[in-house]
Formats: C-alpha cells, sequence, structure tokens
C-alpha cells in the first residue's frame, strides 16, 4: 500500500495514499505525484492534521475512540477546508453532543460555516438564565446580538401553562420544551449568510 509524505508547518507525516485522496480537496494535488516526494500542504496547523488522522486511522470496530473537543475542531476544519464530506459530517455530529459553549462554538461555527453550529449557540443564548455577555456579544455582531436579546425578551411574555412562572424552570418539562420551541423558531427565521459556500 501506497505511502505518502506531507509537511505542515514543520512537521512531517508519513500516510497511506488512500486516505489523503479521500479528501476532494487534496486530489489535483496529489494526481501523478511521486510517493517519495513530500507534499506540503498548507492552510491547517500540525495539531490539526494529527487529530485528523488520529480520527481517521482509529480503530471504530472496537468502539468510538475518545477524542477532544479541539481534535473534533481540528478535524472539521480540516474536512471542510479540503472537502471531505463524512469526515465533516461526524465532526459535526460529535462536536454537537460535547455541547460546548458559545465561545467555543461561535468562532468555530464562522470559521467552518456551519449552521447547525450557529443555531446551538443561538439556542444555547436564548436558553440560559444568565445575560449575554460582552465577550459574546462582541462574537456575535450588532445585529445578531440585538436579534438574540430580542428573542430572550419575547420568550419571558407569557408564564408557563404548567408551573405559570414567568421565566424558564429547569425542573418543568413543559418550560424547556415551550422555550425552546419559541426559541428554535425564532432562530429559523434569522437570516443566515454564509461564508464560504457551505452551508448544514
Amino acid at each position: 500500500m501506497t505511502t505518502m509524505i506531507s509537511q505542515v508547518e514543520q512537521t512531517l507525516f508519513r500516510t497511506q495514499e488512500l486516505v489523503l485522496r479521500r479528501f476532494r480537496g487534496l486530489a489535483g494535488l496529489l494526481r501523478g505525484k511521486d510517493p517519495n516526494e513530500v507534499h506540503i500542504l498548507e492552510g491547517v496547523t500540525e495539531s490539526e492534521m494529527a487529530a485528523t488522522l488520529d480520527i481517521l486511522e482509529a480503530r471504530w470496530f472496537q468502539g468510538s475512540p475518545d477524542f477532544n473537543f479541539n481534535q473534533w475542531k481540528g478535524a472539521l476544519w480540516v474536512a471542510t477546508l479540503w472537502n471531505f464530506e463524512m469526515l465533516r459530517d461526524l465532526s459535526i455530529r460529535k462536536i454537537e453532543d460535547m455541547k460546548p459553549p458559545p465561545l467555543e462554538i461561535l468562532p468555530l461555527a464562522k470559521k467552518c460555516n456551519v449552521t447547525r453550529l450557529f443555531s446551538m449557540a443561538y439556542i444555547d443564548l436564548c436558553m440560559r438564565s444568565t445575560p449575554i455577555t460582552a465577550e459574546e456579544g462582541e462574537l456575535l455582531g450588532y445585529r445578531r446580538f440585538a436579534d438574540l436579546v430580542s428573542i430572550r425578551e419575547s420568550r419571558k411574555r407569557q408564564p408557563c401553562s404548567e408551573c405559570r412562572n414567568w421565566s424558564i424552570s429547569i425542573t418543568c418539562v413543559s418550560c424547556v420544551e415551550s422555550a425552546r420551541e419559541t426559541v428554535g423558531v425564532a432562530i429559523m427565521k434569522l437570516p443566515v449568510t454564509p461564508a464560504v459556500g457551505i452551508t448544514e
């Protein structure tokens, strides 16, 4: 099986050719190349490349490997940049399962243009009891910050039909489900401007 050598930053990676060819964005670069030639890959960091290869080369048949948020974040960017749809979708699903905070999600959603991650962060910001912070507001931008503040205010205008609270009670199933539905519908109506032409 052919092994190819690629260089990312100052690190050399020896990788099976079939693994690299799964990235459609690398197909042209690798076509007709000498396997012994070093291929310089740009746009990713050494840690992002290492995380991506660890995920691709893991023994998934033995169970789901335990990769952390930073590893999935790196794999998502590499898969987005070099067009590997299956890895991109897997990375998004794993990140969704981890439920990282909005401060972690918003820059990643913007960089990789993942509407689902934007929505997850927006729902978190609208559902929680604590206000949106200045740092989160800076990431959101003025217009989106105003949109989310409006959604947060709208869900407080009527009491819960079950517990009668005006604020969301995390112990009331009706409160949580109703709020999520209201917030989800409102967020779906927000305009989305794709950053790189890829949407989820």
